[in-house]
């Protein structure tokens, strides 16, 4: 089955965009996490192909980029965004290298459509 990661220290944040996942393509499995650390001990666990992962940027620890660029590393085929209401222009372009997308919260369906269509 396909899957859909989300990292974001907010419980409502990865709610919400469970909700968005799940409205959009109810057959995929969305696994939630609240820190890229718990992401990364957990990610090999999934069996299911991972087609996307959504990461907030700003968290405890593990910045969302350096999850990021572990999980293209790991993961090539899947999509990867960077959820944040503000990146600075170097983690843009540090991004831009990896081939990380953006999406600007506040997350909308809109939003998660078009990154899930890409």
């Amino acid at each position: 089955m396909k899957a859909i990661l989300c990292v974001d220290d907010s419980r409502t944040i990865r709610k919400q965009m469970t909700f968005f996942i799940k409205k959009l393509f109810p057959d995929y499995n969305v696994h939630t996490f609240e820190s890229g650390e718990v992401a990364l001990a957990e990610i090999e666990n999934i069996s299911d192909e991972l087609v996307g992962a959504l990461i907030d940027y700003n968290m405890e620890g593990m910045t969302g980029i350096e999850l990021a660029e572990q999980i293209v590393d790991k993961f090539p085929a899947g999509t990867v965004s960077i959820v944040s209401a503000n990146i600075q222009d170097a983690v843009k372009a540090k991004a831009a290298e990896l081939g990380i997308s953006f999406i600007e919260k506040p997350c909308t369906l809109e939003k998660i459509e078009k990154f899930l269509k890409v």
